[in-house]
């Protein structure tokens, strides 16, 4: 009778209602070996996931104190453990193991009421304020993991940025400035340069460069010079 159904309703071009009866509670105890299309029609109670740990869920600030110690692809290999065991306790698998990291979440069989609830999981454990588009913005466990790796330790700042930046500001001071002695900053200036030359090994331009009568150039000559050295010309 079922394949005399089905035979008959791949005949048909349109979807129809069919009352049929089901077994809930023997769909309910199938967890995993549910079909895609009765899954939504029951839905089991989550089970606690047996961690490789042993432990309960890791704290945000436990969690950032074990991400201190490791380098970044150890990082993201630990976050890609911590979000397959939730992923794993929101769909009620027994086993971190049945949560694939490269496979999609979709594929995995979440939807929107699971994405929330995977959200609010990871989102205690790490402390972060995590989308309810998560599953969807970062489709796979390894790419979500290499997210969160970002957000709760950021790429290290690089350390001359502060430094160019305080010399944006002596540039517009200068060019601001107006008044003053032009000669005697000029100088110290030159001073500077040659010795940041001296400590960091590298050849100081005005060594090779003429000597100027500073008594004699114009303030647009001077300015000038100060492009030169500064690098703005």
């Amino acid at each position: 009778e079922g394949l005399a159904l089905f035979d008959a309703a791949a005949a048909v071009d349109e979807a129809l209602l069919v009352p049929i009866h089901l077994d809930l509670a023997a769909l309910r105890g199938a967890n995993g070996m549910r079909s895609a299309l009765l899954r939504g029609l029951v839905r089991a109670p989550a089970r606690r996931v047996v961690r490789a740990t042993g432990g309960a869920a890791p704290t945000a600030s436990g969690l950032e104190q074990r991400l201190a110690g490791l380098s970044g692809e150890e990082q993201v290999a630990a976050l890609v453990k911590i979000v397959c065991a939730e992923a794993a306790g929101v769909l009620g698998h027994a086993s971190v193991d049945s949560v694939e990291p490269e496979r999609a979440f979709k594929e995995l069989g979440f939807d929107s009421l699971t994405a929330v609830e995977l959200r609010n999981r990871l989102g205690a454990a790490t402390g972060l304020r995590l989308p309810t588009t998560l599953v969807f913005d970062y489709p796979t466990p390894s790419v979500l993991a290499e997210h969160i790796r970002d957000e709760i330790a950021p790429p290290a700042a690089d350390p001359s940025a502060s430094v160019l930046a305080e010399v944006d500001r002596l540039e517009t001071l200068l060019y601001a400035a107006g008044g003053g002695d032009p000669v005697k900053i000029t100088a110290r200036l030159r001073a500077l340069l040659r010795k940041w030359d001296d400590t960091h090994g590298g050849p100081a331009e005005a060594d090779s460069a003429p000597e100027q009568d500073f008594e004699s150039v114009t303030d647009d000559e001077l300015f000038a010079v100060l492009d030169e050295e500064l690098g703005t010309s």
